[in-house]
């Protein structure tokens, strides 16, 4: 995935947490991060998945936490 790749799927996934009524914080590590912060550097600007963490700013009741389907976001 390239850079726009990467933030297409962040995107996805702020949407999906926004309707479900989540608010969180979103730290990207590794390859994705490199990816965005250095777009024009052949050597790190492609990863192949995005690593993460998802820390909710508050706690959300039980049935509105995503499921295991709900992560699984594939690229196009």
């Amino acid at each position: 995935m390239d850079p726009n790749e990467v933030r297409r799927l962040l995107d996805v996934l702020k949407q999906r947490l926004t309707d479900e009524g989540i608010d969180a914080r979103v730290h990207v590590i590794g390859g994705s991060a490199m990816a965005m912060l250095f777009p024009g550097d052949r050597e790190t600007r492609f990863t192949t998945d995005i690593d993460a963490a998802v820390t909710p700013t508050r706690t959300a009741p039980r049935s509105s936490l995503p499921h295991r389907e709900f992560l699984s976001i594939r690229p196009e």
